[in-house]
């Protein structure tokens, strides 16, 4: 299993399919004795041996990204681990004890003591929705545990050094009928047997059949499918509709650059450059129709944010590249608001920023179009186009970094 701490954006695939719906073997369940599995931004959690509620009065209480770093509610986390926790209102210092040793950790403080012993913590503790918050670091160091994570979001807390033998048993557990599974943030997931896709409901039920050539999720918990050739959205009750023509010939010709920046030549415009090793990617930005998404986006690009990172989201229709973790689940310091203008478009060439479910969660992530997709429209931060090297886009692989990104003045 990938150890690789973290998650936003992007187009992190939130892990909202409830285990409860399938069972777990009892060698499994064996297997996970003393084990909590959590998912970013997810309330679910399994623990002592059955799924259920992180708090089941409040949906918000679930492992978040905070200044790039993962954080767990304390009590539940601890608690499961078979701790004994007490919780101070007049000094809102939490204490607590497991197996000899005794913590202590104040919100707002970047340290904690364990038996006495002061140790840094990597982002402050946290008051998040009126639990007590801190780095998942932090209770590995503090309770000498085993801390596994993808970049799907999953989390597992273990005494051991592997509870499962690869990260997809969990899955194969949970969905045990097919060879394959990716849940969805709304509920549903795409699921593979014998090289054949499709999609299933919250409740397990399939809602398109085993169908497709190929699918995937696409943000904010829909699906994007192929059969035949031809290119497919799926919505979250299995309905498809036709992302593309086949019929229509000009679909068949993708045109080589983008089309939108003849409507634009009155705008204020920026250039950045993109070198890779395949060649260079030059983009036109638009301060004045996006001033909060550029300023951003400049300000990382002169900093050397993104210099060396990886497009680490390849698909037919899109290229997706700016995680410092490189698997979809990192962003910079900072989230933006979003902002859309109706002179931008998501067609083939369009630059836009990748974020998470929520509308304001834009970090560091963009994305770039090798396919119009008006769905996205209103929706997604589109700050720029290509102005060349699209070609260098329709050849990009997972993992080409962008070894060099600045602005062009």
């Amino acid at each position: 299993m990938k150890k690789a701490l973290a998650a936003i954006f992007t187009v992190v695939l939130f892990l909202s399919l409830s285990i409860s719906t399938y069972a777990f073997s009892d060698t499994v369940k064996e297997k996970l004795k003393g084990t909590v599995i959590l998912y970013l931004n997810d309330s679910k959690a399994y623990a002592d041996g059955e799924a259920k509620k992180i708090d089941p009065d409040n949906i918000k209480v679930c492992p978040v990204m905070k200044q790039n770093k993962t954080l767990l509610p304390l009590r539940f986390t601890t608690e499961s681990l078979k701790a004994q926790v007490k919780w101070d209102e007049k000094t809102n210092t939490a204490t607590i004890t497991l197996n000899g040793k005794t913590v202590k950790i104040k919100t707002g403080s970047t340290k904690m003591f364990i038996n006495g012993k002061e140790k840094k913590l990597e982002v402050p503790a946290m008051d998040i929705e009126g639990r007590l918050f801190v780095p998942v670091r932090a209770v590995a160091e503090a309770f000498d545990k085993k801390i596994f994570w993808d970049d799907r979001g999953l989390i597992i807390v273990s005494n051991k050094e592997k509870p499962l033998n690869a990260e997809e048993e969990i899955v194969e557990v949970i969905l045990g009928k097919y060879d394959s599974a990716q849940l969805f943030s709304e509920g549903f997931a795409v699921v593979s047997k014998n090289g054949k896709y499709g999609f299933i409901d919250k409740t397990g039920k399939e809602i398109t059949g085993l169908k497709y050539d190929n699918a995937s999720e696409f943000d904010g918990g829909t699906g994007i499918a192929t059969r035949d050739g031809h290119d497919f959205y799926i919505d979250e009750n299995g309905k498809e509709s036709n992302i593309e023509n086949p019929d229509n010939e000009q679909n068949q010709k993708v045109p080589s650059q983008n089309t939108q920046t003849n409507n634009l030549e009155k705008e204020e415009t920026k250039m950045i450059n993109i070198k890779t090793d395949k060649g260079d990617i030059k983009l036109e930005i638009y301060p004045d129709l996006m001033p909060i998404t550029t300023e951003n986006f400049i300000s990382l690009v002169n900093k050397g944010f993104y210099d060396d990172l990886k497009f680490h989201r390849v698909e037919d229709w899109v290229v997706q590249g700016g995680d410092p973790n490189g698997n979809g689940t990192g962003g910079s310091d900072k989230t933006i608001k979003l902002e859309t203008s109706p002179k931008l478009k998501n067609i083939r060439g369009a630059v836009a920023m990748a974020r998470a479910k929520d509308p304001d969660s834009a970090s560091s992530q963009f994305y770039i179009l090798k396919k119009d997709a008006d769905w996205l429209d209103g929706s997604y931060a589109v700050f720029g186009n290509v102005v060349s090297g699209m070609d260098i886009i329709d050849n990009i692989a997972i993992g080409d970094k962008m070894i060099k990104v600045e602005e062009v003045k």
